[in-house]
C-alpha cells in the first residue's frame, strides 16, 4: 500500500472529528480557537485552515492559536488576518514553532493595529532578528498592553532591542521574559530601561540566570521610578522586588 501526502486543500475538504472543531470555532463571532489535540500540524494545512475560516470574519476579538506549530506560513496567514480584524484584542501563538521571519510577518500588522491589547509569543525560536521586531512594536506601537516572550531562550543579546525600545514606550503594562537565558548583564539593562519606562506595572522574570547584583539593580530601579511591580519573580535567587507608588 502507498499513502499519497494530502494536500492543504484535501486536508481540509476532509475535517473530521476534532479538526471539525477548527471549522466551527473560526465561524464564531468573537472568539477562534485551535485547542491542543487537533489533528491539523502541517504547517501549510494551518495555514489554509486560518485563511479559508477567517477571511469572511473580522469581527473576532481573541484567536487562541498555541501549542498548533501553524509555523512561519501560519505567521504570514496571522500578519493578513491581523490587518483586517479591527476588532482583534488578543492573540495567542504560543509554542508554533515560529521563527523571526514568521515574526516579521506579523510585526508591521501588529505595530498598525489600534485594538490588539495582548500578544503572546513564548516557547517560540524568535531569535535577536525576531527580538528586533519585538523592539519596533514596543517602539511604534500605541495600544499593546500585554507582550509575552517566556520560553524564547533569549540571552543577554537579546536584550538591548526591546530595553531601548521599552524606555520609549509609554501604554505597555505587562512585560514576560520568564524561563529565558537573562543574566545581571540583561537585568541591569533592564532596570536602565525602567528608568525611563513610569508606565509598566508587571515584570515577570522568574527562571532566568539574574543573580543578586541584576536583582539589586532592577530593586532600585522599580524604587526609583516608583513603578507597581509587584511580581518580579526572581526565582532562582529567590529575590521578590515589590514596590508601591507613593499617594
Amino acid at each position: 500500500f502507498f499513502f499519497k501526502q494530502k494536500t492543504a486543500y484535501e486536508m481540509q475538504r476532509g475535517l473530521v472529528g476534532s479538526e471539525m472543531c477548527i471549522r466551527d470555532s473560526f465561524q464564531k463571532l468573537n472568539y477562534l480557537k485551535m485547542g491542543c489535540g487537533v489533528e491539523v500540524k502541517h504547517q501549510e494545512a494551518c495555514a489554509y485552515v486560518i485563511k479559508k475560516y477567517s477571511q469572511d470574519n473580522t469581527y473576532a476579538e481573541t484567536y487562541y492559536l498555541a501549542d498548533q506549530m501553524i509555523g512561519d506560513l501560519g505567521a504570514i496567514e496571522m500578519g493578513l488576518l491581523i490587518s483586517t480584524n479591527k476588532q482583534l484584542r488578543e492573540l495567542s501563538l504560543w509554542n508554533n514553532d515560529i521563527t523571526a521571519f514568521g515574526i516579521r510577518s506579523i510585526t508591521p500588522s501588529v505595530i498598525k493595529s489600534e485594538s490588539l491589547k495582548k500578544l503572546f509569543l513564548g516557547h517560540n525560536p524568535i531569535e535577536l532578528e525576531g527580538v528586533k521586531d519585538m523592539a519596533k512594536i514596543l517602539k511604534e506601537n500605541k495600544v499593546l498592553i500585554t507582550l509575552e516572550l517566556g520560553f524564547c531562550d533569549l540571552g543577554d543579546d537579546c536584550i538591548s532591542e526591546p530595553c531601548e525600545g521599552l524606555k520609549e514606550n509609554k501604554t505597555l503594562k505587562s512585560l514576560f521574559l520568564n524561563n529565558n537565558q537573562i543574566t545581571d548583564i540583561g537585568a541591569t539593562e533592564l532596570a536602565e530601561a525602567l528608568h525611563y519606562n513610569t508606565t509598566l506595572l508587571g515584570l515577570t522574570l522568574d527562571d532566568n540566570q539574574i543573580g543578586n547584583l541584576g536583582a539589586k539593580q532592577i530593586a532600585n530601579s522599580v524604587s526609583y521610578t516608583h513603578l507597581t511591580l509587584p511580581t518580579i519573580l526572581l526565582v532562582q535567587i529567590s529575590v521578590v522586588a515589590v514596590s508601591q507608588k507613593k499617594k
